[in-house]
């Protein structure tokens, strides 16, 4: 414990001094343990770690200072650190003519450039070529493989052009067909061909052909007698037809069957036959028959009187009686009973004289008086009841007799 005292006694005494001792100050840094004192009692600068107070860049030096614990300080210049440049980039690119340019950059933005110097070309011969019989040759040349530029430019050599034998016939010609010819390149040995024109034609005349009544004729012409071909072409000349005289009767026309007549060509004599046609008939009327109660009767007819056909054939008609309140007014023929006593006789009531009127035709009364032996017929004047007829009578058949009597 007591060591320990002595030491901080020591500590104070020793700072006491050194306070006395230094010169004045601001920058007064903390006291360190290491500070030494001489032995004339004098305080020794005891610095610190270097600190820097501004870094150095690639253009401008830096600074760095240290301290001593009484406060004193010294500073010291930090040299430039210079440019540190990346790898090249190369901007352009150098050719065969013309120099190129790559460029580096440090990591504070500066920039420097260089020229890349330019290849040269690099040569390749460009070799000669023999012209043929149709395509041209070419001189030696050169040009560079890098660029393409030429440098000795290949100069034409024109093709030499066939150098032919002579020609030979492969096929003769006709007037039909072309023929042909072909040579042959003794250089190159390659054989042209030409087409020979046709031949004229042997031209032969077709004879004209004069027409008839009936066959055309043609006009003259002509064609080739080797291949066929129309030169001249025919043309048709239409028949000149009959030239036919008069009509000659040889057969007179009837009513029954036709005639005929011909007529000969005056060109070629051929003869014609034409039809006469039928004739008209001779119509002769046939008279109607009018029917009677018990005969037939015809309708109007006609017929042909050289011939004998009918043109109108004649209807039947039948046998009829001309009835009238049930009988013929023809032949008094009684052809409904019922009918005649109905129209004949009007019963009148007086039934116990039997006494019978009825009025006739509108004129005159007849008055019928009816025995018991019917029919016996009593017929008396109308006027004064004498008796005119007193016959016993088939009374139905001869009332219509009796009354035409007193009408």
């Amino acid at each position: 414990m007591k060591k320990i005292m002595l030491f901080l006694v020591f500590c104070a005494i020793g700072l006491i001094v050194f306070l006395s001792s230094c010169s004045t100050n601001t920058n007064v840094t903390p006291i360190k343990t290491n500070d030494t004192i001489s032995g004339d009692g004098e305080h020794i600068h005891s610095f610190g770690d270097w600190i820097t107070t501004k870094e150095p860049t690639c253009n401008e030096a830096g600074e760095k200072e240290q301290l001593c614990s009484c406060g004193e300080k010294q500073t010291q210049e930090i040299p430039a650190k210079g440019h540190s440049f990346g790898e090249w980039i190369i901007t352009k690119e150098p050719t065969c003519n013309e120099t190129g340019e790559k460029e580096q950059y440090c990591s504070c933005g500066e920039k420097q450039t260089q020229e890349i110097p330019a290849s040269g070309h690099d040569l390749v011969i460009d070799e000669a070529i023999s012209p043929t019989c149709t395509i041209d040759g070419k001189t030696e040349g050169s040009h560079c493989s890098k660029c393409g530029e030429t440098i000795k430019p290949q100069e034409t050599i024109v093709a030499t052009g066939h150098n032919y034998d002579s020609w030979t016939i492969i096929k003769d010609s006709t007037c039909a067909e072309s023929g042909s010819k072909s040579h042959k390149c003794t250089i190159c040995g390659i054989i042209e061909t030409e087409t020979l024109p046709l031949k004229e034609h042997t031209i032969v005349k077709d004879r004209a052909i004069s027409p008839t009544c009936t066959i055309s004729g043609k006009t003259e012409g002509s064609h080739c007698s080797v291949c066929g071909k129309v030169i001249v072409k025919q043309k048709v000349v239409a028949a000149t037809g009959h030239s036919y005289g008069k009509w000659t009767i040889t057969k007179e026309a009837t009513c029954l069957e036709a005639g005929s007549k011909t007529s000969k060509c005056s060109v070629c004599g051929k003869t014609i036959v034409e039809s006469i046609p039928l004739k008209e008939h001779t119509i002769v009327k046939d008279p109607a028959i009018a029917a009677s109660c018990t005969n037939e009767g015809k309708t109007e007819g006609s017929h042909c009187s050289v011939c004998g056909k009918i043109i109108v054939a004649q209807k039947t008609i039948e046998a009829t009686h001309n009835v009238e309140y049930g009988i013929c007014k023809l032949c008094n023929t009684v052809i409904d009973e019922d009918a005649a006593i109905n129209h004949y006789v009007t019963l009148r009531s007086n039934a116990n004289s039997g006494i019978f009127t009825t009025y006739y035709g509108g004129s005159s009364l007849v008055r019928y008086t009816l025995s018991t032996a019917y029919p016996e017929v009593n017929i008396f004047n109308a006027y004064d009841g004498q008796i005119v007829i007193d016959v016993t009578v088939d009374f139905v058949t001869q009332l219509y007799s009796i009354s035409n009597y007193f009408s």
